[in-house]
């Protein structure tokens, strides 16, 4: 969360608000887009522009897709992670934390959604090191002879 949203306060009690990020957060709040949406934007600008090689114009399209996945994922785990912070026993956060696990995982490495045994660039299953990967990719310029 960044330090513009309604959820970023001091969520033990002890009256700091101890957070070692740098307070953009992953999604948008108030002004600040969040990394995702900026991801997805950065990608788009370097694609959309007028000397886009192939490979910014291909891998730029993962990284879209991946910010994508990554935006619809994201705000599954906050929710499960404001039901931790919420619970009042270890019965009634078991159950978040376990959701948690997974949609941590899941954002992380993404999902293989069609069997496939690979973790592809298409809506559903690219998560941030899919997008890592890819924004690499753009990069990359063919050296010849």
């Amino acid at each position: 969360m960044g330090d513009q949203s309604p959820d970023y306060k001091d969520w033990n009690g002890n009256g700091d608000i101890d957070d070692p990020g740098d307070g953009y957060g992953l999604l948008l709040n108030e002004d600040n887009g969040g990394y995702i949406q900026g991801t997805f934007t950065h990608a788009d600008l370097s694609l959309t522009s007028p000397d886009a090689t192939q490979n910014m114009i291909t891998h730029g399209e993962h990284v879209k897709i991946a910010a994508t996945n990554l935006s619809e994922w994201t705000p599954l785990l906050r929710d499960q992670l404001m039901a931790i912070l919420n619970a009042t026993s270890l019965t009634d956060a078991e159950e978040p934390v376990r959701q948690a696990v997974v949609l941590a995982g899941q954002i992380h490495n993404g999902v293989d959604v069609n069997g496939n045994e690979n973790i592809e660039p298409i809506p559903g299953e690219a998560g941030a090191v899919t997008a890592y990967e890819h924004s690499y990719y753009m990069a990359d310029i063919l050296v010849r002879p």
